[in-house]
C-alpha cells in the first residue's frame, strides 16, 4: 500500500503549484500502518462550537508552537490536550503501550525524547479551517544521526533507537485538530529523504 499526499495552489482559477508526498513501507525507516487511514477520523469533520473556536491566526500560531517546542524537546508550552493522539503514516505513536515504552507516553510526555530531530524548518501552513479547527502544513525535520540519548523526566537518560542513528530528513504533511486552543489530534504523512533536502516551495 502507498500513501499519497497532494497540495494544489490555485491562482486566478489556474493551478500554479503542485506538491506531493508518496510514502511507501521501508522497514523500520518510518512508522507504517496505512490501513488505519482507509476512512477519515470522524474528529476531523467535527464542527467546533463557536465558543471553542479560535481565529485563523491563532490556529496557525498553535500549530507552529507545537513544532517550536518539538524542536526544543520541551513540553513546557505545548498546547496539547491530555488525550491528544498522533498518527504517523497511520500508526498511533502516542498512548500506545503495544509498541514500546516511549510510544506509551502522551504527546506532551514524549516531547523530550525527540533530541535526534535537531531542526524543524521550511514550515508552511497552507490550509486553515476555522469552523473545524484544522491546520494543514508541510514541514521538514532534520535528523543528523549523531544524537544518541535523551533525558526523559522521571526516567533519566534513555538510549535512542537505532532508526534515529543515520542522517536523513523527514518531509511531512501534518494535520492538526484544535479545539479551545488545544491540539486534540495530529495526523502526519511522512517520508525519509536525504539530510538537508529542500522542499519544492520553501
Amino acid at each position: 500500500m502507498t500513501l499519497f499526499t497532494l497540495r494544489l495552489k490555485v491562482e486566478d482559477s489556474k493551478i500554479s503549484e503542485i506538491e506531493t508526498i508518496v510514502s511507501r513501507y521501508a522497514g523500520t525507516d518510518v512508522a507504517w500502518h496505512p490501513s488505519a487511514l482507509t476512512t477519515p477520523n470522524p474528529v476531523l469533520d467535527e464542527v467546533v462550537p463557536e465558543s471553542e473556536r479560535v481565529s485563523r491566526e491563532r490556529l496557525v500560531e498553535i500549530a507552529d508552537l507545537y513544532l517550536e517546542e518539538l524542536e526544543k524537546n520541551s513540553a513546557e508550552h505545548v498546547p496539547v490536550h491530555e488525550s491528544c493522539n498522533r498518527l504517523e503514516n497511520g500508526l498511533q505513536t502516542t498512548n500506545n503501550p503495544d509498541l514500546s515504552e516511549t510510544t506509551a507516553l502522551s504527546c506532551a510526555e514524549q516531547m523530550p525524547i525527540f533530541t535526534y530531530m535537531t531542526k524543524i524548518r521550511d514550515r508552511h501552513y497552507d490550509i486553515v479551517d476555522e469552523d473545524r479547527g484544522l491546520v494543514w502544513c508541510m514541514v521538514m525535520f532534520d535528523i543528523p544521526g549523531n544524537v544518541k540519548t535523551a533525558e526523559l523526566p522521571g526516567r533519566g537518560t534513555i538510549q535512542l533507537p537505532e532508526r534515529t542513528q543515520y542522517p536523513r530528513s523527514f518531509l511531512l504533511a501534518e494535520l492538526f485538530k484544535i479545539r479551545s486552543g488545544l491540539i486534540r489530534y495530529i495526523e502526519a504523512i511522512l517520508v525519509s529523504v536525504p539530510l538537508g533536502t529542500k522542499p519544492g516551495w520553501p
